[in-house]
């Protein structure tokens, strides 16, 4: 389904190029979810929909060799037939730089080619919040960092242990 949306590169759809095409993903329900919870979903979907929207090969070679560094001299080709938005995240703004990197690693695709464009504080519907709306990203890296000092300890105990 995806696939069929997304025109190829001679298709003509009206006077849309794939610069102007755009595939928006959101959370219906953001109350539904913590926000690591709705980043592993994007992270799921994150190559279906990078498979749908960018072609792997351009006419001018192999995109793993345009994108090394080594070109010949010659212009990179934008592979992707269209952008993704990810918005009515509805959160604080001290959470923008947090999204925006977790969302990148899901689209990696898009955000090198600056065709992934992520819109956190907007919402459509404010009332709704994170499971987690009261964190900070502070208590959030904090929270990380004290699960994997645990992870670190126990394999520790267990190499003492054998």
């Amino acid at each position: 389904m995806l696939v069929s949306w997304v025109a190829s590169s001679d298709d003509v759809l009206g006077d849309i190029s794939p610069s102007q095409r755009y595939l928006h993903l959101g959370p219906a329900w953001g109350c539904g979810f913590k926000r690591e919870e709705y980043v592993e979903l994007l992270r799921t979907i994150g190559p279906v929909v990078e498979a749908a929207l960018c072609r792997k090969k351009t006419a001018q070679g192999d995109l793993q060799d345009q994108t090394s560094g080594d070109t010949d001299n010659r212009p990179e080709t934008d592979p992707c037939r269209a952008g993704l938005v990810v918005n009515d995240l509805g959160d604080r703004l001290e959470w923008e730089d947090w999204w925006w990197t977790a969302i990148a690693e899901c689209f990696p695709m898009l955000s090198r080619w600056k065709r992934l464009y992520v819109h956190p504080t907007r919402a459509a519907y404010p009332v709704e919040q994170w499971q987690d709306h009261a964190l900070t990203p502070q208590d959030y890296a904090d929270r990380l960092q004290a699960r994997a000092d645990l992870a670190e300890a126990r394999r520790r105990r267990r190499r003492h242990s054998t």
